[in-house]
């Protein structure tokens, strides 16, 4: 007889922790943000333009409880990585260069 395989949803966590008794749950100040950096349908010339004020943004606007995340248009939402590491965020979007080489009409 061969065994049977059945396939298995894996669902993802629940936000709210607190009910599960996770430690590391969410408190109530903490803020999640997530950044999509569409770099297939952005220029290299725009996404240079894009960096400063993202840049900016993420140090002015995020404050040491807030979590955030960078994301690209191949990239799963269950792969998507939550930090509050900010300085690697930045670095991220330094990196962050756009691959379209089309042109409008």
């Amino acid at each position: 007889m061969a065994a049977r395989c059945r396939a298995r949803t894996v669902l993802p966590r629940h936000p709210d922790r607190r009910r599960r008794g996770d430690p590391r749950r969410l408190d109530d100040d903490v803020r999640l943000f997530a950044i999509f950096l569409d770099d297939y349908h952005v220029r290299k010339l725009q996404s240079m333009s894009v960096r400063d004020p993202l840049r900016g943004s993420s140090r002015r606007q995020l404050g040491p409880s807030d979590m955030i995340g960078l994301m690209y248009p191949l990239q799963s939402v269950l792969n998507l990585r939550m930090t509050r590491n900010h300085g690697a965020i930045i670095q991220g979007i330094q990196k962050f260069t756009g691959r379209n080489t089309t042109t409008r009409r």
